[in-house]
């Protein structure tokens, strides 16, 4: 980025309502929180917040102001480096560890360690097969239930739409096992009746109360209410070698669902040729792929998509300095021929 780039996008700005989007890709390091917080510092040097239509805009919490009737005092463990191999029973919920954790010959090898590994979802995939007992789920069209954001302020209901032929909801299977356990548990409605009460209606639809229409407009969150700026950032990357790996989403799948992507995209100026046959190696793993030309990126970048096979062969189970977050972009990566 020049200096000319950043002089044309204030020019655009200039004067006008204006939102910083950020995408999920900051929370891939482990200094996320820090680039979050400079990326705020510039939306405060533009006097975006605590205006209408203005700030920067980033995950929200989508239970906020909303109390959970299901909160209890179970011991609970960071998911990004959990060790599978310490409990006999794992019970994966829609999610699919074999390819979506990082570090993936590690997850492999405590998986296979799980006396009862059990999957409950509506996808066949690398998880499901591994499993001893697998689940089939309903789709979102086939369930009541109600849905808050972490992008907006509304709650919306979502009704059933159509009957499914096969599968069970969390309800459902939360209410036999709450049966066979001996744990009381009220009517589906009840709970769906306690989470619409947090809301309330304004022009024909429904928001969470309480909820601030101006976040920030009486000023930040500290003593003098004042945006604390960072003092220094920590930026330990070696920027003359090796690629950056990058692993957003694709347009085709979600996470390991629907169509997945096969291949490494990489910038033409490499060298590397379209179709070639790459072994893309990191510390923690490889994975071979063929490769895509894609101008986009920059020259020390390389793409793999979220959900490719094999892509989590290179990541590493470090959490973010801040939080529990998965790494997934820290560690930098070599490109072989194969």
């Amino acid at each position: 980025v020049t200096l000319g780039d950043i002089g044309n996008i204030l020019e655009l700005i200039r004067g006008r309502r204006t939102v910083i989007l950020a995408g999920v890709g900051i929370q891939k390091y482990r200094s996320g929180a820090d680039v979050m917080r400079s990326i705020d510092a510039v939306g405060v040097l533009l006097g975006l917040f605590g205006k209408e239509g203005c700030g920067v805009s980033y995950l929200g919490n989508s239970t906020a102001g909303i109390e959970s009737p299901f909160m209890n005092k179970a011991a609970r463990e960071a998911v990004g480096n959990v060790d599978f191999s310490k409990y006999e029973t794992v019970f994966v919920q829609g999610a699919n560890p074999l390819n979506q954790m990082p570090d993936t010959q590690r997850v492999m090898q405590s998986i296979d360690k799980v006396q009862n590994l059990i999957y409950f979802g509506l996808y066949e995939n690398e998880t499901s097969k591994k499993a001893s007992l697998v689940i089939p789920a309903k789709s979102f069209l086939e369930k009541d239930d109600i849905r808050a954001s972490y992008g907006h302020n509304a709650l919306q209901r979502m009704p059933a739409l159509k009957a499914g032929a096969f599968g069970i909801s969390e309800y459902a299977l939360t209410a036999q096992l709450c049966k066979i356990f001996g744990i009381e548990l009220e009517t589906e409605q009840h709970y769906l009746d306690h989470f619409t009460a947090f809301g309330e209606e304004h022009s024909g639809q429904i928001f969470v109360k309480g909820r601030q229409k101006l976040p920030y407009h009486n000023g930040f969150e500290t003593e003098d209410e004042m945006f604390l700026f960072l003092g220094e950032v920590d930026f330990d990357f070696d920027l003359e070698k090796d690629f950056f790996l990058i692993t957003s989403k694709s347009a085709r799948s979600l996470n390991s669902q629907f169509e997945r992507e096969n291949s490494v995209h990489i910038h033409p100026q490499t060298g590397y040729l379209e179709g070639q046959r790459l072994r893309i190696v990191s510390p923690n793993g490889s994975v071979e792929l063929d490769a895509v030309h894609d101008a986009r990126l920059r020259v020390d970048c390389i793409l793999i998509y979220s959900g490719t096979s094999g892509v989590n062969n290179l990541t590493s189970s470090k959490l973010s300095y801040e939080g529990e977050n998965a790494a997934y972009q820290e560690n930098k990566v070599k490109v072989e021929i194969c």
